[in-house]
């Protein structure tokens, strides 16, 4: 039976280099729809400063690692505000909810009881998460009507955590994307909706991939919730223990990608990135 049309959604995004062109299609796909959105603030909080989280990582997986992320999350913006000053279309994650009409909610933490209060007090229908850093705790997704669903830059129930786009090309698994609803505080675990392969593009960067992926989350995403609109989607459960967790990868991790010849990043990447959408 076809359940009520999704007219409230509220978006849950980390603004950086490789999600912003998926952002950016989920707006112009869903127009008027998506009336919140809450931007995580990567920095401070309980996973420390910049220095303390660049720190850390740097000893974990290494400065080629380190200057991946900071292109991503920190040296982003000012490249974006000089692709714009040079006539490039290349908004914010800010910038992209004002032009829509959509609240705009900054937080280092969006399960705190007061973020929960303000996104229950926008009464969305559904919350739709993409490239976000946070865990969605049980408050958070007990708020919207139809649930809470997530796209994730791998085929689950494989490559759960946060950095998929590496370790599908670090391990030369099939790449992907999945839609998949959010039921539980586990990571990547809850029921598949949709689930797309990505046919692999040759010499293709970590950050390249990346953003390929998301691009093409965003489609699926519009996908599930038509399915969602129209009763038809199917939920497909994740067999229990499949798959693999991977989180950040060690320093060994990224010299043997290097070693076969595999690039984090290249600047024509970033060029492309900046330009479109």
């Amino acid at each position: 039976m076809p359940t009520a049309r999704i007219a409230r959604i509220a978006l849950l995004n980390l603004d950086s280099l490789a999600s912003r062109p998926a952002v950016a299609a989920l707006f112009e796909a869903l127009p008027g729809r998506i009336g919140l959105v809450v931007a995580s603030r990567r920095y401070g909080g309980k996973y420390g400063g910049f220095w303390r989280q660049t720190f850390r990582t740097y000893r974990r997986s290494g400065r080629r690692f380190v200057d991946l992320l900071g292109l991503s999350y920190v040296w982003y913006r000012p490249l974006a505000f000089l692709a714009r000053v040079a006539g490039r279309r290349c908004p914010t994650l800010r910038q992209m909810a004002g032009a829509h009409g959509a609240l705009y909610l900054e937080t280092r933490e969006p399960n705190a009881p007061e973020i929960v209060a303000r996104i229950a007090g926008y009464a969305p229908d559904l919350v739709l998460s993409l490239h976000f850093d946070h865990v969605i705790r049980r408050a958070l997704i007990a708020v919207p009507a139809l649930g809470v669903i997530n796209v994730h830059a791998a085929l689950l129930p494989d490559l759960r955590g946060p950095f998929p786009a590496f370790w599908t090309l670090a391990l030369d698994a099939p790449a992907g994307v999945s839609v998949h609803a959010v039921d539980s505080e586990e990571l990547d675990t809850g029921p598949i909706l949709v689930q797309r392969a990505a046919p692999p593009v040759p010499g293709e960067t970590v950050l390249a991939l990346d953003a390929r992926l998301l691009a093409e989350g965003a489609r699926l995403a519009v996908e599930a919730v038509a399915q969602i609109e129209a009763g038809t989607a199917a939920p497909r459960p994740q067999p229990p223990g499949s798959g693999r967790y991977l989180a950040y990868p060690a320093r060994a991790d990224v010299a043997a990608f290097r070693a076969k010849g595999g690039h984090l990043y290249r600047w024509r990447d970033i060029r492309r990135l900046l330009g479109g959408g």
